[in-house]
């Protein structure tokens, strides 16, 4: 018996050990494939709108990084996260612009439908 619970009380701090450390980390540094690519677009996923900044262009890999605002429709809180983007999506945005932008989100995998400078 103290054996089980010896092994409980483990399992459990090695799970909160890795929470706590993964709790105020921007999403482009979590231990994940980062952005994830989206073979093909489901237009049956919902879309959401956010105003971000742009922090990173992967033009090879068809990827951006925004840190953006808050995505009340999905509930998400402020973050950094990568998007999956296509080449003439990126024309004419550089690091350091704002941009609104809307996006499709499915499970890990977010993708951008539309992105423009900000006003």
């Amino acid at each position: 018996m103290k054996q089980v619970f010896v092994t409980i009380l483990t399992a459990t701090l090695v799970q909160t050990a890795t929470a706590a450390d993964m709790h105020d980390k921007p999403m482009d540094r979590m231990p994940m494939e980062q952005p994830m690519q989206v073979e093909q677009p489901d237009s049956a996923a919902p879309t959401a709108k956010a105003r971000g900044t742009i922090k990173g262009i992967d033009a090879a890999k068809g990827a951006i990084t925004l840190s953006h605002g808050p995505v009340p429709s999905l509930k998400w809180p402020s973050m950094t996260m990568g998007f999956t983007t296509t080449l003439e999506q990126l024309k004419g945005l550089t690091v350091g612009d704002e941009v609104n932008f809307e996006f499709q989100s499915q499970g890990m995998e977010a993708r951008i439908v539309s992105i423009q400078k900000a006003d």
